[in-house]
């Protein structure tokens, strides 16, 4: 490995020098790629002769395709002065030894070198989803679901990304949760290194003694000082705190340097800082409304602030309804009783009568059957029955099965779990792919009508769906900006529904009636708008219905629907959109409003 992985938003790619080949350096996508030997050196880079030359001639054509090939050219040479020898050797004189010497003297350039991992992503480290993801009991895409962090849903590294099963996973603890669980690493990006690794909280009636302060004390620093990822001067500087900042007291305590250490919650991150410069501001009251580890919930729009007191800054609203964790510190501050609390946008402090314990109001909604959409094309070919999970937890589809004078071997084992926003398409007949078929015959039978359909056995109950029965009508297409649904309508009856997601601030989707122009089965799609940039290739099942590159097409890099978060476009589940595209044909007409 020459350099480091690199995302580009769908895979992450690493540089490599190939060790039977001199010259040959090139990128490969890093889940492919499993660790030989950790440290084994960078090779210098050799010269190629001055005749070798790379011609970056691009030929872009009409057909947009993406290919694997790759064409290495005779042009590059070895000469033969430009020999690898074995010189360079691993030798007992390369050791670590004690020559950094820990003193009380706080210093900021006193720093360790983290071991690289995946995506320079560690244990300790407070990470931050960017984009909907499974967090499962096991590093493994087939375990089952334990918990969704949400886009922007903060978690702590419970370990270093490990390669397993074609991903790498990190374990994880989603805050405001005791739930431990794997995540895949490429959808984590890092909020703050060496954030914390401190126990899982667990229900305790008391706050726990962080040397000579108690756990939720507001201190002040007497100093400009360095926080640091954990006790002792030898640890890496987070960031460094200027003089007279206040900060919150964490579960933490050691010893290291002959200093005493405390863990403490800034306005601007948390960390690792020598006792000797801060003192007391606010003693905490033991106990508190609420004990450290008890679920509470918010019962009013409320701001989650870095401190106690109206005055200090806000780290963001929390809603009506969403779920914390309270960390069992509590202060009298502005005549109101502060709480230290945990939620997934962070820790911090709230107003404790914004807030209840779980179990004193009404347990949220679980899943319901009622949210599980059931769609069926009964005259296409293949055949195709699309399932779809709006819950927010994931469900179990069992089996499947037609309704009117079923044939032998129905209902057909089934056996998927469902994550929530996510589409499966399953098919049927001579033409069905393997992916997801049911049955190489006619599941339907096309003379039965309305009386022909299925019934879906999923782990909330059987959902049973008919085959549309209208044949005839004009074909147009829904999209509910307000509601982000889009609804399909064969003349005044309505065939089928999905959600989807728009254009979010900045990028709106353009309202008003278009018609579908020109349709593609995969485009690559790049622009620069408002600040960013995109440039994401094999988009698939695009339709464009508006001048500037606006389109209906499936995103395969999100579960997200049903929220706004495109450049403009319509997206839609993969499966929905492939069936949606040999649905509509070219001319279709396409009404967007609010």
């Amino acid at each position: 490995m020459i350099e480091s992985p690199q995302s580009d938003g769908r895979y992450d790619w690493t540089k490599i020098q190939l060790l039977d080949a001199a010259t040959t350096q090139c990128y490969l996508a890093a889940q492919y790629v499993a660790l030989s030997q950790p440290g084994h050196g960078v090779p210098a880079t050799i010269t190629p002769t001055p005749t070798a030359s790379n011609t970056a001639t691009v030929t872009n054509t009409p057909t947009i395709t993406l290919t694997a090939t790759v064409t290495l050219t005779p042009t590059i040479t070895l000469t033969p002065t430009e020999t690898l020898t074995p010189t360079v050797t691993n030798t007992p004189t390369e050791t670590l030894t004690p020559t950094v010497t820990n003193t009380p003297t706080e210093t900021p350039d006193a720093t360790m070198t983290p071991t690289p991992t995946y995506r320079d992503l560690h244990a300790g480290d407070l990470v931050k989803a960017n984009q909907s993801v499974n967090c499962r009991v096991s590093n493994s895409a087939q375990s089952n679901i334990s918990y969704i962090l949400e886009k922007n849903y903060q978690a702590v590294m419970l370990t270093d990304p490990v390669n397993a099963n074609g991903y790498y996973w990190a374990q994880v603890r989603p805050l405001s949760t005791n739930i431990e669980c794997y995540a895949v690493a490429q959808y984590l990006d890092l909020v703050q290194s060496g954030y914390d690794l401190s126990p899982t909280p667990t229900t305790t009636g008391t706050v726990e003694a962080a040397g000579p302060y108690k756990v939720g004390d507001i201190i002040v620093t007497t100093a400009s000082v360095n926080l640091r990822t954990d006790a002792g001067t030898n640890n890496p500087i987070v960031k460094t705190i200027s003089s007279n900042t206040q900060g919150s007291v964490l579960a933490g305590f050691k010893q290291a340097n002959g200093l005493d250490w405390v863990q403490v919650q800034f306005p601007t991150g948390s960390g690792w800082l020598a006792v000797k410069y801060t003192r007391l501001v606010t003693s905490s009251t033991p106990g508190g409304p609420f004990a450290a580890g008890e679920r509470i919930v918010v019962v009013s729009t409320v701001n989650l602030r870095t401190l106690p007191g109206t005055s200090n800054p806000s780290m963001g609203q929390l809603s009506v309804g969403l779920q914390g964790m309270a960390l069992g510190a509590s202060a009298k501050v502005d005549n109101l009783t502060w709480v230290q609390v945990e939620f997934p946008m962070g820790s911090g402090w709230v107003a404790s009568n914004y807030v209840k314990k779980l179990t004193a109001v009404t347990p949220t909604v679980g899943p319901k059957a009622s949210n599980i959409w059931v769609y069926l094309d009964c005259t296409s070919n293949p055949e195709r029955v699309l399932v779809t999970n709006n819950n927010a937890q994931s469900i179990r589809v069992i089996s499947i099965g037609s309704i009117y004078q079923p044939g032998s071997g129905e209902p057909y084992s089934v056996g998927h779990t469902l994550g929530s926003k996510v589409t499966l398409s399953y098919s049927s007949n001579s033409k069905a792919p393997s992916t997801h078929r049911l049955t190489t015959r006619e599941l339907f039978d096309d003379n039965a009508g309305s009386q022909e359909g299925v019934i879906v056995k999923t782990s909330l109950g059987d959902i049973t769906a008919t085959c549309p029965a209208v044949t005839s009508g004009e074909k147009w297409i829904e999209v509910n900006l307000s509601t982000q649904t889009m609804h399909v309508w064969r003349g005044s009856t309505k065939i089928s529904s999905s959600l989807v997601s728009t254009g979010k601030p900045g990028f709106s989707t353009p309202t008003g009636t278009f018609y579908i122009t020109t349709k593609y089965t995969s485009v690559t799609m790049a622009a620069c708008a408002n600040g960013e940039c995109w440039n994401t290739p094999g988009v698939p099942w695009a339709m464009l219905f508006r001048y500037g590159g606006f389109y209906i097409h499936g995103a395969y890099w999100h579960n997200d629907f049903g929220r706004i978060r495109s450049h403009g476009c319509v997206n839609l589940p993969v499966p929905y959109a492939e069936w949606l595209y040999g649905w509509a044909p070219s001319g279709t007409r396409v009404w967007i409003h609010y």
